[in-house]
């Protein structure tokens, strides 16, 4: 009975942990001409539901947030001897490393300087992995005929439409492997129709969507299953304020083909956060 219980937990670890759609934040503590400021302390929060995670610097100053859920973040260092250094608004995005240096200045702690204007990753030194990022702004402003998120990937480098004949009707091919061999995933969770090796909906729930990843080559060790894209989409979560949105889609029927989705409208509203699940 404990072996097999055993197994279990093993098991659902490594559901939990593998592509899990999250992202990370690492870099070193530094003062003003370049040097260590070992044991500082580190801390990321985040900028719409206020949780927050702190960790210490080694030795060699360096520091990690591993499994950041995509969003932005606030980061802060502080130390004995040092100005208190915060930096706003570090976009993190699904599947990426972000590097980010924090430099203290000498001064108490009661002082603070403040970086603010925003992070933004362009280049990861530490992937291999090439692909997109589709991030908010993107996913919100990019005109969708269907509103199915799927159709998003579509403008990936090196994407093509799935050959004629191929099962599943929103798959796509990428880098020159079968449209089959795609690999879909909604917050973690797989979402393939095992018998066709494609979506298992055609969704059309892109106001529901956060962002999205596409890598089309040389994934990382947590993906898995299929040998060709990997497909990550995180849906929008919950804040610390009410939020909500309204849509009206209209193409002018005027010049086109009579079409039940020529005209779309909708909307979506957000509950508050409870504080104490801060």
């Amino acid at each position: 009975m404990r072996k097999g219980c055993l197994l279990v937990s093993l098991l659902c670890s490594a559901v939990v942990t593998s592509a899990a759609p999250v992202g990370s934040i690492k870099g070193y503590v530094r003062d003003a001409s370049g040097g260590a400021v070992t044991g500082s302390s580190v801390a990321v929060s985040d900028e719409l539901t206020k949780v927050s995670r702190k960790t210490i610097a080694d030795g060699n100053g360096f520091y990690q947030f591993l499994d950041l859920a995509p969003g932005l973040y606030s980061v802060s260092g502080e130390a004995a001897g040092f100005r208190k250094g915060i930096v706003r608004s570090v976009s993190v995005l699904l599947n990426q490393v972000v590097a980010l240096d924090l430099t203290l200045a000498i001064g108490t702690v009661n002082e603070v300087v403040e970086v603010v204007g925003g992070v933004n990753t362009l280049i990861e030194p530490d992937k291999v992995s090439t692909g997109v990022n589709f991030d908010p702004t993107l996913t919100a402003r990019l005109p969708l005929i269907n509103r199915r998120f799927s159709d998003l990937a579509l403008l990936t480098p090196g994407a093509t439409f799935a050959a004629s004949g191929t099962q599943g009707s929103i798959g796509f091919a990428a880098a020159g492997s079968r449209a089959q061999s795609t690999n879909w995933m909604i917050d973690g969770v797989n979402a393939l129709d095992p018998q066709v090796n494609a979506p298992t909906n055609n969704f059309r729930i892109s106001d529901a969507i956060q962002e999205m990843s596409v890598i089309t080559s040389a994934p990382s060790a947590e993906f898995g299953r299929l040998s060709g894209a990997q497909v990550n989409v995180v849906t929008k979560s919950g804040s610390d304020q009410f939020h909500g949105g309204a849509f009206w889609f209209n193409r002018n029927d005027t010049l086109q083909a009579a079409d039940f989705f020529t005209n779309k409208f909708g909307g979506t509203k957000n509950g508050l956060l409870s504080k104490e699940c801060n």
